[in-house]
């Protein structure tokens, strides 16, 4: 590690009356570089700490170095802990982190390296700091993005420019009722609803043009059953480092059952695959004068995929793109390595099948003794894999981007310490904050006292728990209350420790509106039923599902509770003398899908004769299909 590097090196000629040492330490910039004596006080300081720290040398020599510490450091005893640990090993190596002379934080990587004479005695402390803030907020956002994307509650699936599926999460596949791998063969044109395939068409191909940022719309997809799901579609460019669409996102929200709401949902973050097989190995060949290959070693074979009795001979150009032929780069190469010396550069090359990998090549001519050229050393080294994590990287960084921009959720992610690292725009949008007021900032700096209590436990759960956790949260909003299911997970840093929590929350308002209503419809039918004297039953042929409304139970004379309901045993209670004539009258209406009325007689338990007077009526699925035959009113007759 380079800090530790430096370390080492100051430690070993740390003398702040050495001239040399301090005109040394005082030209770094980059590094935080200064002497503490044995009791913690700062003894040096040179330009790297003043620029990072903000104090100059004379506000801060003589001062201890624990207020560099936030203030809850400082009440635990950390700065005097790495003192001790220092000096009993010799060196310690931190990250934290540290306060500015202005009060705002950075992120250090810190080494601090106990100073002895050569008796052994403790001179004091050597200390080297670095603001790695930059990339410790980079890799923040990226875990963000993983459990985001894990526990979201809706249905995520990632399309290239076709609309052929990429990749898709847990619920998405339930949704649809398709595994991922069963996606991957399918666009999302093959899912969706024969009358909503045109316009879709059209609306998607705007997006892949650029006509339009962003689509947001309902549609109807078709279950691998046949079913049909209504869903809300937000879809989205995931644009590449040139700003061009590579990848397009869809959240999908089931509206039918408002079920997505309520479903932690699981990684569904796409994994995207290296072009191809990294190696490590070097391919390393020569060339004569004229460019062709004459030979060859195992690691080029590796690479390259010919064997030594395939390449001996050849024009080496052969690994180059047609663009790069037709540019004329290969005899570039050769002609700069003839006058410089050498030719190094980074592109693609080809294999044998065809295949392009990324390559850093350096051609070397070879001279006699006399200066004569007699051929160029070739190495070759692939380096797809480093390129494609690079791209790995900015694609990642795009979805975070595209992924909390456009989604309707809030979204949060603080440290252990409960201190706000991001946040999503709905979540200011929601709360009347701005970016600055909640970066770095605790919830009790942000809310009500009794609300951030609030927050505080549930995030203690999880940090406790190392396990996710999920509750309702009320609040208001237009002068009326709203519902939403919040979830709240661990964040993991890299060593596998729970590094902060991670919030979801999404409104449920609607749905659960939706419910009451159903409720009350349901509890105004059967009292309806039960004031007529009517009484309802439900048959579907395919499944075999019947279902007694309350006032038929009581018509037939049975107990709920002790009946179960079937096609069969409704003809078992019909008078034997009406059976037949029942049971053809149904069996006709669902083969013609009309309605019908009929009178028939029944017998109660004890043996009560009643007569029924019945009206039935097909009922058609989206498709024309009967998906519930049909539903039957008896009267009694009195």
């Amino acid at each position: 590690m380079e800090i530790t590097r430096i370390a080492d090196h100051i430690a070993r000629g740390a003398d702040p009356t050495d001239e040399q040492f301090r005109l040394l330490v005082s030209s770094v910039s980059d590094y935080a570089i200064y002497l503490l004596d044995t009791a913690g006080r700062v003894a040096s300081w040179n330009a790297g700490a003043a620029r990072i720290k903000g104090y100059t040398a004379g506000e801060i020599i003589g001062r201890h170095f624990s207020q560099f510490f936030p203030a809850e450091d400082r009440a635990a005893g950390r700065p005097e802990r790495i003192l001790a640990e220092a000096m009993h090993a010799g060196r310690v190596e931190a990250q934290g982190w540290r306060v500015r002379k202005d009060g705002s934080r950075f992120w250090a990587e810190v080494v601090v390296t106990a100073l002895r004479d050569p008796y052994g005695t403790l001179k004091g402390y050597a200390k080297v700091t670095r603001d790695m803030t930059a990339r410790h907020q980079e890799e923040e956002q990226l875990r963000l993005l993983a459990a985001a994307l894990n526990h979201a509650p809706n249905g995520i699936a990632v399309s290239d420019a076709s609309g052929s599926f990429l990749s898709a999460n847990p619920t998405f596949q339930q949704l649809v009722g398709y595994t991922e791998e069963e996606l991957r063969g399918k666009t999302f044109f093959d899912l969706t609803h024969p009358d909503d395939v045109a316009e879709n068409r059209h609306s998607f191909q705007q997006l892949v043009t650029g006509a339009v940022d962003r689509l947001e719309y309902e549609k109807r997809y078709v279950r691998r059953d046949g079913r049909i799901v209504w869903v809300h579609n937000t879809v989205a460019p995931i644009v590449d480092a040139e700003g061009l669409p590579a990848r397009f996102i869809a959240q999908v929200e089931d509206i039918g059952l408002r079920r997505a709401a309520e479903n932690q949902l699981r990684e569904s973050e796409r994994r995207f695959r290296l072009l191809v097989e990294g190696v490590t190995d070097y391919a390393i060949y020569m060339l004569n004068p004229r460019g062709e290959i004459s030979s060859w070693n195992a690691g080029a074979q590796r690479i390259k995929g010919y064997s030594a009795a395939e390449a001996i001979g050849k024009h080496f150009a052969m690994f180059f793109t047609s663009q790069d032929r037709s540019a004329g780069k290969p005899a570039r190469a050769l002609q700069t390595a003839r006058d410089t010396g050498r030719f190094s550069d980074e592109g693609w090359r080809l294999r044998k099948d065809g295949s392009r990998f990324w390559a850093h090549a350096v051609l070397d001519a070879i001279r006699d003794e006399t200066g004569s050229l007699i051929g160029f050393a070739k190495i070759t080294r692939d380096l797809t894999e480093r390129r494609a994590a690079e791209e790995q990287l900015q694609h990642s960084e795009a979805r975070l981007r595209t992924f909390t921009n456009n989604s309707p959720m809030l979204m949060s992610l603080k440290d252990r310490d409960g201190r706000y690292t991001f946040v999503n725009d709905p979540f200011l949008e929601r709360h009347a904050l701005t970016r600055q007021q909640v970066i770095g900032h605790k919830d009790a700096e942000l809310f009500p006292r009794r609300q951030a209590q609030a927050l505080a436990l549930h995030d203690e759960q999880v940090l406790s728990r190392g396990e996710g956790a999920q509750y309702e949260d009320r609040w208001r909003h237009g002068g009326g209350e709203r519902v939403s299911v919040v979830s709240k997970f661990p964040v993991f840093d890299a060593a596998g420790a729970v590094s902060g929590v991670g919030t979801v929350a999404a409104d449920i308002t609607d749905r659960r509106l939706t419910e009451q209503a159903l409720r009350e419809q349901r509890l105004l039918l059967a009292e309806a039923q039960k004031i007529a004297g009517l009484g309802s039953w439900e048959w579907d042929p395919a499944s075999g599902r019947l279902v007694w409304s309350q006032e038929l139970y009581r018509i037939y004379g049975l107990d709920a509770a002790s009946f179960q309901p079937s096609f069969e045993a409704y003809l078992e209670r019909v008078h034997p003398e009406d059976r037949q004539n029942s049971g053809a009258m149904m069996a006709r209406a669902l083969m013609d899908g009309r309605g019908f009325s009929m009178q028939e007689r029944i017998v109660r338990p004890g043996g009560e004769v009643r007569y029924l007077r019945s009206h039935g009526e097909v009922v058609h699925g989206e498709r024309g299909r009967p998906r519930s035959p049909w539903t039957t009113s008896p009267w009694l007759r009195r």
